[in-house]
């Protein structure tokens, strides 16, 4: 009965040991997965040029579709009602961040791309950067980033904020339809 228990036990180690050995290959296997999947993957790390605006927080640079990362603005066909009368908010949007960068060019650092294979980036307009701009104005609501120039244009009431208006997430999910419903646009 002893010999058999040491055997067990023996064998209770070593699966032990491999085991540990185990973790280290799926370690190593994510690892180089990681790493091979960064240094071959069509993600630019920056797009620059003549930018065209697609909406409020949508541009295309370099036939690249590019979002404006950690924002959300209103849909081109967005209405919101400001003084009592509508305002199509949703164009009035795109035509304020279409003013500020004008025949500029357009640098956006690229952080990854979405599930609808657009870019997602901060861009910027010689210093200012369009994503806190828009924020800051009024113009668009943060979406993870911006929560301190989102407080400020509450605050001060600037441009969404001087109006009534649903939220662009809340807005998608009730009048687009299909695949587009829940994307952050």
């Amino acid at each position: 009965m002893r010999g058999v228990l040491r055997r067990v036990s023996r064998w209770n180690f070593r699966l032990r040991r491999w085991r540990g050995w185990g973790y280290v290959g799926i370690f190593l296997a994510c690892t180089a997965y990681a790493l091979i999947s960064h240094f071959f993957s069509d993600l630019p790390a920056s797009v620059a040029g003549d930018a065209r605006v697609v909406d409020g927080d949508s541009l295309v640079i370099a036939r690249e579709d590019v979002r404006l990362e950690g924002i959300d603005a209103p849909e081109l066909e967005q209405v919101c009602l400001r003084g009592g009368k509508d305002w199509q908010c949703g164009r009035d949007v795109r035509r304020q961040l279409a003013r500020k960068i004008g025949s500029s060019p357009v640098t956006c650092d690229v952080s990854q791309r979405d599930v609808y294979d657009r870019l997602l980036g901060v861009c910027r307009v010689g210093k200012t950067e369009l994503n806190a701009w828009m924020v800051a104005q009024g113009h668009a609501v943060a979406y993870g980033d911006y929560a301190m120039e989102e407080r400020r244009a509450r605050k001060e009431k600037r441009g969404l904020w001087a109006s009534e208006f649903e939220m662009p997430r809340n807005w998608r999910d009730k009048f687009l339809s299909g695949d587009v419903a829940g994307r952050v646009d």
